[in-house]
This record gives C-alpha cells, sequence and structure tokens, in this order.
C-alpha cells in the first residue's frame, strides 16, 4: 500500500481552505439535520461538535473555525423558523434515505436527506445552504428538478405511491416545490 503523509493546513493554500468552507457547513447541516427531532428543543452546539468531530476527520486540512460558526448560525436561524416548525407537525418517514434503481440501462442512486408526509401528501427534500435573496430562490430550485424527479422515482417505485420534491432552503427559511405532490 502507498500511504501519503497527512497534510496539514500549511500544506494547503489558504484560497483552498476558504472555498471549502460553504461545501462544509452544508454537510455539517445536513448531518445535525439527520437526528433532529423537530419536535423537541436539543442542543444544537453538541450536535455541531459531534457532526465536526466525524467530518473533521475526513477533511483533517479544512478550516473549521468559520464552518462551526456559519453552521451554528444557519441552524440557529432555520431551527426557529415557521418552516422548521411545520417540520414538527410532519410526519417523518426517514432521513438520509439511500435509494438505487434501474432506468434505461443505467443505475440511478442517491441518498434522501428528509422523506415526511404533510397531511395526506408526501414529500421528499433536499436541505441547502446556499445564499440567495428569497426573490431567487424558486428560479434558483429549479436546477434541482433532475434530482428531484430521480428522488420522486425512488419514492414512487418503494412505496407505490405520488410523491413531491422540496428544496428547503435553510438560510432563508422556505421550502420550494420544484415537483409538484401531483407528479408535476
Amino acid at each position: 500500500y502507498i500511504h501519503e503523509t497527512d497534510k496539514t493546513a500549511a500544506d494547503v493554500p489558504v484560497e483552498a481552505l476558504v472555498a471549502s468552507v460553504p461545501v462544509l457547513v452544508g454537510q455539517v447541516c445536513d448531518r445535525v439535520l439527520e437526528e433532529w427531532d423537530y419536535t423537541k428543543v436539543d442542543d444544537l452546539t453538541d450536535r455541531i461538535a459531534r457532526a465536526y468531530q466525524v467530518l473533521r476527520q475526513r477533511f483533517p486540512v479544512a478550516y473549521w473555525s468559520p464552518v462551526a460558526r456559519e453552521s451554528e448560525k444557519v441552524l440557529e436561524e432555520f431551527l426557529v423558523s415557521p418552516l422548521a416548525q411545520d417540520l414538527a407537525k410532519c410526519r417523518i418517514l426517514g432521513r438520509e434515505v439511500p435509494f438505487v434503481y434501474a432506468v434505461d440501462g443505467r443505475v440511478m442512486r442517491g441518498s434522501i436527506d428528509i422523506l415526511f408526509r404533510k397531511g395526506d401528501r408526501l414529500w421528499v427534500a433536499d436541505y441547502k445552504t446556499d445564499r440567495l435573496p428569497l426573490d431567487q430562490a424558486v428560479l434558483h430550485a429549479q436546477r434541482y428538478e433532475q434530482q428531484g424527479r430521480a428522488y420522486v422515482e425512488a419514492v414512487q417505485k418503494a412505496l407505490g405511491e405520488k410523491c413531491g420534491f422540496q428544496v428547503i432552503y435553510l438560510r432563508l427559511g422556505v421550502p420550494v416545490d420544484v415537483v409538484k405532490n401531483d407528479g408535476s
């Protein structure tokens, strides 16, 4: 086996460390929300620290101080939003749900951030931490339509039920329906 020496922050250009911050903020938020109980008050700082410990093993050279600060800010604001309160009233059926299915001789695979039932409607959603103005959210969310259709198809194949897809913008505290629950 070839063993590469561990990199230190000194071995990586500052630009690369700073550029990784938004990606890592998204990963920390995903890890925290994977286990979050929207119906209870929990220790957010502890949850972020646990996510940070796991991710630090995968990304030992990352610029972690701003990642921790930004993740906490994003999650603190999101978890008091009306959307988070709305999710507390939903029946959450799964988080980080892996799927795999064949389509046109290819394999489609992925992992759904959250699968939930709101009233009599089934939804899959993907959390996003993008920075954007509220008035651009609908247009921005359209870039995830192909991803959403793959998620919807996976759920429909597994459960035999119509499903919709939303992008949940954590910084804005809003969901954007990309694939309607009626299949459109």
